[in-house]
């Protein structure tokens, strides 16, 4: 059931963030971050159709999301990858039926970005992602989180460059403005500040809940032998450390595996040796 849920909550976010590109980006020459940027910038300049680069890019990711990885790393994208170009496409003509035109152009950008956010930070809460660009920095950088970061982060920037060699710099500080609140809603907004979580699971049902998180988060893990300081029962500590965008998938999936599991989550802002956590310790 939860499953079913999940997915119904990425096609609507996939809805509402196409129809707030519509509306409060694509006709007032503001572009939003990251690939939804670099499609936006191409409808403005040469008169190439949002929705359809999207669907190209995306297409095009997961085919080589396909060749280059398991299935189950990929079929995340797989919603996404069609509704939101589908809903850019549908809502084309919104600003017809919602005029904003007398609203100030700095209020439309952050509500813009702010809805747009949302709907990106509810989709990676539900186990799914954005963009081909996610698929993309997985194919290349694999579990090195940082460097996508920064594959993420320079094209914003590029972004924001096109936007004032092409629109001025006013409109590029509102597309830079967008940008930020944009990737602190989807990154970081909805935990904290930390971009990985640490999981401690005391379970009895140990391979199950280890089977999910190697099989299907194709997380790492390290077990410990502990002792209670009061009870001094023996018992084994699963320790994990997941992506911030994967907390949900990760703290549910244990909760549905065994209700009675302890677990305790801590944040943490860098993992060194990353691949080192792919590997059972």
């Amino acid at each position: 059931m939860k499953k079913y849920k999940d997915c119904g909550l990425i096609l609507l976010c996939s809805i509402l963030i196409g129809a707030g590109i519509d509306l409060f980006y694509r006709n007032l020459l503001i572009v939003p971050t990251g690939i939804l940027g670099l499609a936006n910038l191409l409808d403005i300049k040469y008169g190439i159709n949002m929705a359809l680069v999207l669907l190209v890019f995306n297409s095009l990711s997961l085919l080589l999301g396909a060749i280059f990885m398991p299935f189950k790393d990929y079929k995340k994208y797989m919603i996404t990858a069609f509704t939101i170009p589908v809903s850019i496409l549908i809502f084309t003509n919104i600003s017809s039926v919602i005029n904003l035109s007398s609203a100030d152009i700095f209020l439309k950008s952050i509500f813009g970005a702010g809805i747009i956010g949302y709907g990106i930070k509810t989709i990676y809460k539900c186990g799914g992602d954005a963009t081909g660009l996610d698929i993309l920095g997985e194919i290349v950088f694999g579990k090195r989180l940082r460097d996508t970061k920064l594959l993420s982060y320079a094209i914003d920037i590029l972004v924001v460059c096109i936007s004032y060699l092409t629109c001025g710099l006013e409109l590029a500080m509102h597309t830079a403005i967008g940008a930020i609140i944009i990737e602190y809603l989807s990154r970081v907004g909805m935990l904290n500040s930390s971009d990985t979580k640490v999981f401690y699971i005391i379970t009895k049902k140990e391979e199950e809940v280890k089977n999910y998180i190697m099989g299907d988060l194709n997380s790492g893990l390290t077990i410990f032998d502990v002792v209670g300081g009061y009870s001094k029962n023996k018992s084994k500590v699963l320790m994990s450390a997941i992506k911030t965008k994967d907390y949900y998938k990760l703290r549910e999936g244990v909760k549905n595996i065994d209700p009675e599991a302890f677990i305790t989550i801590t944040d943490t802002y860098e993992v060194i040796n990353a691949e080192l956590n792919t590997k059972e310790q």
